[in-house]
């Protein structure tokens, strides 16, 4: 009881729910940016900083919802990626291709800037290596 107490104190000295609330509009507007140089990154969404970006073949016809089909190959290949440029992503849905991003509540805006350009680098790393 007395962690749980002090856990809900240090939220609410340091303003931990309303990091994670500008933290995550930061990176979920980051990476929608990112999608527009990368199509492979298509819908970004979340609360906070749980995100879940889905990772989409864009090289193929849209269904008829209009998305493109999944690429689980992909995702896998970017948590790869990831993994070796110091990110610790989950993997999920239904294909495997929605990369799962669970930041920390206390993260600061420097760290999220780095977090972008690593995860970028790993979007270039990972289409290398599965589409050449």
């Amino acid at each position: 009881m007395a962690t749980g107490y002090a856990s809900l104190k240090i939220m609410r000295n340091e303003n931990l729910a309303q990091n994670a609330k500008e933290r995550g509009e930061y990176l979920t507007n980051a990476l929608r940016e990112l999608s527009k140089e990368y199509p492979c990154i298509g819908n970004v969404r979340g609360k906070g900083l749980m995100m879940g970006i889905d990772i989409v073949d864009e090289r193929q016809a849209k269904d008829a919802t209009g998305a493109y089909p999944q690429d689980g190959e992909l995702a896998v290949a970017i948590q790869k990626a990831c993994f070796n440029n110091k990110l610790l992503l989950e993997r999920g849905g239904r294909g495997g291709n929605v990369v799962r991003v669970l930041c920390a509540v206390n993260i600061n805006q420097a760290e999220c800037e780095e977090f972008i350009k690593r995860f970028k680098q790993s979007v270039v790393d990972a289409l290398k290596a599965v589409r050449g």
